[in-house]
């Protein structure tokens, strides 16, 4: 669950490792990035899309190992009725496995905490009532 009395930023992806194709060197590819704080407060919130969402990888062809996806942010919202909308914290994917290199492991989920009098709807992930 998530409190949240402190924010933070969700965390980048790991980098891919180095590949060899017999003939040059090939850099791995970077990781996604992680997502961002969102701190929010209004009397009334309806239906709004509010994103902190971990970066995902594209896949590459090259013999080199692929990414993994950034991690979700912190979403915190204080208000006195929300209807959630679409509110996410989600992960970011990591870059699929191809021939002989590696895939990167998808990021974590972010969190969201909600103070509010009124809720409704649902988050991904699921928020944690202050």
């Amino acid at each position: 669950t998530a409190n949240l009395s402190k924010l933070y930023l969700g965390t980048g992806g790991g980098g891919g490792g180095n590949g060899d194709n017999s003939t040059t060197p090939v850099s791995g590819i970077p990781g996604g990035a992680g997502g961002g704080i969102i701190y929010l407060t209004a009397p009334t919130i309806t239906n709004g899309t509010i994103g902190s969402n971990g970066q995902s990888v594209t896949s590459t062809t090259n013999v080199a190992g692929n990414g993994g996806g950034g991690s979700g942010g912190s979403i915190f919202i204080r208000s006195n009725s929300i209807t959630t909308g679409t509110t996410t914290a989600n992960s970011g994917a990591g870059g699929s496995k191809i021939g002989k290199s590696g895939g990167g492991g998808n990021g974590g989920y972010g969190r969201i905490a909600i103070d509010a009098a009124s809720i409704t709807g649902t988050t991904t992930p699921t928020y944690t009532s202050l």
